[in-house]
């Protein structure tokens, strides 16, 4: 993907370094564009050390040496642009229509069929005086233009409250996923990463499950337009939280499978389709609420855990999807459709997991970004496929709205 790098002169100017090298890391081509007050914070050299393509300062849209129209080419370049981080300052500007430097005739040139995302950063009284507020409005009105809300803590000024720039890594999943220009009537049900089951009130069980599957998932359908409800299970991926700054993404803290059982059930009847995607612990125990002693260990009593994809399946409307993921550290086609038969969803997902802590096996499946997949429907197992997560959820997107594979 082409992207377009805006950088205003706030003080969080030095995050756009690091949104960089992620976005570059990530196989994105760069450019980058800064405000002669963001050359007060950061060299333009840096961003070339980093790989990006290209980076221009405020005055290169002036050139009489240069052929062409910068500002316009550089619109025609980019599949997407981000401004951030974006001062009170830039923004009054913007809002204005002040076409000063290349940044500003950039954002006001920019192809109404792209998407551009703003990231705001300021102080807090800046960021809720009503002058702002009041360009921030008129920014919403822009139908291809996307506004990342400032995080809460602690600015450079010392003070403690919302217009801190969010983490570069959060910045940086949010440009591929957050988009604008599509907003449909659907939403998605996500459950991701694992549960766990207490023992007491130190104790639990659980697995190596981090959420990652869903997570990538859960960005194809935003980037869609879809409404996205995410079940996070207990200790997932920390970059999910970056969907919190997300406008269509609800996240939901789910870390026991009683929790996410709950929830599931208050959304459902809400969804065009529910992903089932976490590693929901199987069994429970009786829940001591203090730590028990070790002898008291050795005659732990097991039970089986809540089924919550059956109970989901028994609410299912017609117009409603369903698709499950079936973990195993041994696959035949005959497991996977003993488990279609037990519970008959409209597209499981077979993949191959291990722990990576016994028998000499590596890790497998948990926390890595590609896998092994068996695409299992009603009346057919399709051969396996070797495909990255963002692969698989690309092909799970076009499945929910085509119906085959």
């Amino acid at each position: 993907m082409n992207i377009l790098l805006l950088v205003s002169g706030s003080i969080s100017a030095y995050k756009s370094i690091e949104i960089s090298r992620d976005l570059i890391k990530k196989g994105h081509h760069l450019k980058v564009c800064l405000t002669k007050g963001a050359e007060r914070f950061v060299k333009p050299e840096l961003f070339l050390y980093l790989g990006c393509e290209e980076v221009y300062t405020a005055m290169d849209d002036f050139n009489p040496k240069k052929k062409g129209v910068l500002h316009v080419e550089l619109c025609q370049w980019a599949d997407r642009g981000i401004l951030a981080p974006l001062s009170a300052g830039c923004l009054a500007r913007l809002v204005k229509s002040k076409a000063h430097d290349l940044v500003s005739s950039v954002f006001l040139a920019w192809q109404k069929s792209k998407p551009f995302l703003i990231a705001p950063a300021m102080n807090s009284e800046m960021w809720s005086h009503p002058f702002t507020q009041e360009n921030l409005n008129n920014i919403y009105t822009v139908p291809w233009v996307g506004v990342i809300p400032p995080a809460d803590g602690l600015l450079a000024c010392g003070d403690i409250g919302p217009g801190k720039l969010p983490d570069h890594h959060f910045i940086s999943e949010l440009i591929t996923c957050f988009n604008p220009l599509k907003k449909i009537n659907k939403t998605i049900i996500i459950t991701l990463g694992a549960t766990v089951a207490p023992i007491d009130s130190v104790r639990y069980v659980t697995n190596p499950s981090t959420g990652k599957t869903g997570f990538e998932i859960a960005k194809s359908f935003l980037n869609e337009g879809y409404d996205v409800h995410l079940l996070i299970g207990h200790q997932a991926d920390p970059l999910i939280d970056s969907l919190k700054f997300h406008p269509r993404a609800h996240l939901h803290s789910t870390p026991t499978t009683e929790l996410m059982r709950k929830k599931a059930h208050e959304l459902f009847s809400t969804c065009d389709l529910y992903i089932s995607t976490a590693a929901v612990a199987d069994i429970e125990f009786d829940v001591s609420p203090h730590k028990l002693k070790k002898s008291d260990l050795h005659s732990l009593p097991i039970k089986g855990a809540v089924d919550i994809l059956a109970e989901i399946l028994a609410q299912k409307k017609p117009h409603q999807k369903v698709i499950s993921f079936g973990a195993e550290s041994f696959a035949t086609e005959d497991i996977f459709r003993e488990k279609m038969q037990r519970k008959p969803v409209d597209l499981m997902v077979g993949n191959l997991v291990h722990n990576g802590l016994i028998s000499n096996e590596n890790l497998r499946g948990f926390s890595k970004d590609h896998g092994t997949y068996y695409f299992v429907l009603p009346h057919k197992t399709m051969p396996a496929e070797s495909l990255t997560k963002n692969q698989l959820a690309q092909k799970l997107f076009l499945f929910s709205e085509q119906g085959h594979l």
